[in-house]
């Protein structure tokens, strides 16, 4: 969205068809930042599209626009990048997690029901409005895929496809840091699949189950995290590695230009 930043983003999923935004978006652009008939927008669909539309007809409830100009976003990291976690006693800790995952940038969001896990049940309708709002606020045009109440054994069954599969947790003094992952486990240009356990960790059985099925034991540092704090971490080091490799690959090939 570069030259577009100065335009407020709205989110329409729909807006292909109905040519206006739902209704708390249109209250959000007349009465909390007063836009009038004649003023530009961005909106996106939350699949990748970003409108320049023009403000048609604007009241109370209701936004109509003309859309005249359509770009496709594209996002800043490598693969597809998915955390997988077991979320905490308190939802408010992992709201403020979805917000920043989002505004770095993932894919999707899993809540994971585990052996240890403190709360069985997620509502996704408060976790998605968390994640409208931080894709606008950061300016993205993708809304990441969110499950909740996922058991554990379903989801490490998955194909992991062109995912690397890693396993955060605490009790194999030989798991590898996550910064320190080679090539071999996270191939430049692939994605990853994080596993975040609750706080108690996983059980023996769960992590050995992980490990049969093609994840690798990760580490995310010597500090003790909180579970939210651990999502947060594992996704900024992959973007950080991914950003690592793109740089390699820029330097290798203005040597080969020289």
């Amino acid at each position: 969205m570069k030259g577009m930043t100065e335009l407020p983003l709205f989110y329409a999923p729909e807006i292909g068809i109905t040519g206006q935004l739902p209704e708390p978006e249109a209250m959000h652009c007349g009465r909390v930042l007063r836009k009038q008939v004649g003023d530009q927008i961005l909106i996106t669909d939350g699949h990748g599209k970003v409108h320049v539309a023009t403000i048609v007809s604007l009241k109370r409830q209701e936004c109509m626009v003309s859309i005249d100009q359509t770009t496709i976003w594209s996002r800043n990291w490598n693969g597809p990048i998915v955390i997988a976690i077991a979320p905490t006693k308190n939802l408010d800790r992992m709201e403020w997690m979805v917000e920043k995952l989002v505004e770095i940038g993932i894919d999707g969001i899993v809540f994971l029901k585990t052996e240890h896990s403190e709360r069985k049940t997620v509502k996704p309708e408060r976790i998605e409005r968390v994640m409208i709002s931080a894709m606008k606020q950061s300016l993205k045009a993708v809304l990441p895929a969110l499950e909740v109440d996922v058991p554990f054994i379903d989801f490490v069954k998955r194909p992991l496809t062109f995912n690397s599969g890693l396993i955060a947790h605490c009790v194999d003094d030989a798991s590898l840091p996550l910064r320190e992952i080679p090539a071999s486990i996270l191939p430049p240009g692939s994605g990853a699949t994080i596993l975040i356990g609750p706080e108690g960790d996983f059980s023996l059985k769960e992590i050995e189950l992980a490990v049969n099925l093609g994840y690798h034991g990760i580490t995310l540092g010597d500090s003790r995290l909180r579970a939210e704090t651990a999502g947060i971490v594992a996704c900024q080091w992959v973007h950080t590695l991914q950003q690592i490799e793109k740089q390699k690959d820029k330097t290798h090939n203005i040597i080969n230009h020289l």
